[in-house]
């Protein structure tokens, strides 16, 4: 499987990710890998917004 963005192995590297972020003592969650997702989010604090006319995120 290959995919937009050059990456070959995309489950090998969400595995790698998750792994380093255990590693380093911090709690990962996971769930069902490529799999669609509801999400909600409540901002209740400030906001970062970056603006350069030269990037495109």
């Amino acid at each position: 499987m290959h995919f937009e963005n050059g990456i070959r192995h995309p489950r090998r590297l969400y595995e790698f990710f998750v792994e380093k972020i255990r590693a380093a003592g911090l709690r990962c969650e996971t769930g069902r890998f490529q799999e669609m997702m509801k999400v909600e989010l409540v901002n209740g604090g400030p906001v970062t917004i970056l603006l350069d006319s030269g990037k495109g995120f």
